[in-house]
C-alpha cells in the first residue's frame, strides 16, 4: 500500500506535528498508510511505496540542530526520484537559501539549513507585515485567520509567522492572501519530484484544533478559530496539492 510520512518534531518549539498527523489521517483515503518518521529514520524514504513526506511547523533551528546530514541526503534523493515534500512555516524557513525572521526578542538573518540542503533558492522573510504587522510573538493572540485564494476556490487559514517567498524564479504560486499580491503557497519541481511550500498551516481547522482547546482557551482565540472551516474543501486542496489530488477523500 502507498504511504504518506509525517515528520515527528513534537519536542520542537511551536511544533504542529500532532495537528498535522491528525489532518493527514482525516484528509487522505483509507487505503493510504500514514506513518511517522523522525531523526535517524529518513531511510524509510527509500521505500518505493512512499509517495509524500509532510513536515510540520516549528522552530527552523530545531530542524537544523536535529536532522542529520545523512537524513537530508535521503530526503533530497526521495524528492529527486519523484517524491512529494510538503513544508510549512518553520520547515519552509529551514530549506531556504536566505532567511530573515523578526521575533519579539531578536532577529534571525542567517540560514538554518547549515548548508546541508537548500530547496528554496531565495529568501524566506517573515512575519509577513501586510498580514501580521510587527515582530513574531509565540502568544496565540498573535495568530491571524486570513482568507487565501486558489485557482478553484478560497478558504480561511491559520497564519502564525510564516514566510513570504521571494527571489526563486522556479517557484510556482498556488494561492495568494486575499487583498494582496503575496503568495501564500506554491511549489518547485526538483528532479522528478516536487516541493510544496506553505506560509500558513493547512492542517489547522476547527476539527483538528478541537483537541487542543485548553491551549486556545482565551475567548479571543476561540472566536478566531471559529472562523476556520471545519475542513478545507477538496477543490482547494487539489489546487494546493496537484500531485496528490486523487488521494483526498
Amino acid at each position: 500500500m502507498e504511504k504518506i510520512y509525517v515528520y515527528d518534531n513534537h519536542e520542537a518549539a511551536f511544533s504542529t506535528f500532532y495537528i498535522l498527523l491528525s489532518w493527514c489521517l482525516q484528509s487522505f483515503n483509507n487505503d493510504i498508510i500514514i506513518e511517522t518518521i523522525t531523526v535517524g529514520e529518513f531511510e524509510k524514504l527509500e521505500d518505493k511505496n512512499g509517495i509524500a513526506l509532510f513536515m510540520p511547523g516549528g522552530s527552523s533551528r530545531y530542524f537544523q540542530e536535529k536532522i542529520l546530514k545523512k537524513d537530508t541526503e535521503y530526503l533530497e534523493a526521495f524528492v529527486r526520484r519523484g517524491g512529494i515534500l510538503s513544508v510549512s512555516c518553520g520547515s519552509a524557513y529551514w530549506l531556504s537559501k536566505e532567511l530573515y525572521f523578526e521575533r519579539h526578542d531578536t532577529i534571525f538573518n542567517k540560514p538554518t539549513n547549515s548548508g546541508n540542503l537548500v530547496l528554496f533558492d531565495g529568501l524566506c522573510k517573515g512575519p509577513i507585515q501586510e498580514i501580521s504587522p510587527g515582530k513574531f510573538s509565540p502568544d496565540p493572540e498573535n495568530v491571524k485567520i486570513i482568507k487565501i485564494i486558489s485557482k478553484n476556490g478560497e478558504t480561511f487559514v491559520y497564519y502564525h509567522g510564516g514566510p513570504e517567498f521571494l527571489g526563486d524564479s522556479s517557484f510556482v504560486p498556488t494561492s495568494s492572501y486575499e487583498g494582496t499580491k503575496i503568495n501564500a503557497s506554491g511549489y518547485k519541481e526538483i528532479g522528478a519530484g516536487v516541493v510544496l511550500f506553505f506560509s500558513f498551516h493547512i492542517e489547522c481547522t476547527q476539527t483538528t484544533l478541537k483537541p487542543f482547546s485548553d491551549f486556545y482557551k482565551k475567548q479571543s482565540i476561540i472566536k478566531k478559530i471559529k472562523a476556520l472551516p471545519e475542513n478545507h474543501s477538496v477543490s482547494v486542496l487539489k489546487d494546493l496539492y496537484p500531485r496528490l489530488k486523487n488521494y483526498f477523500r
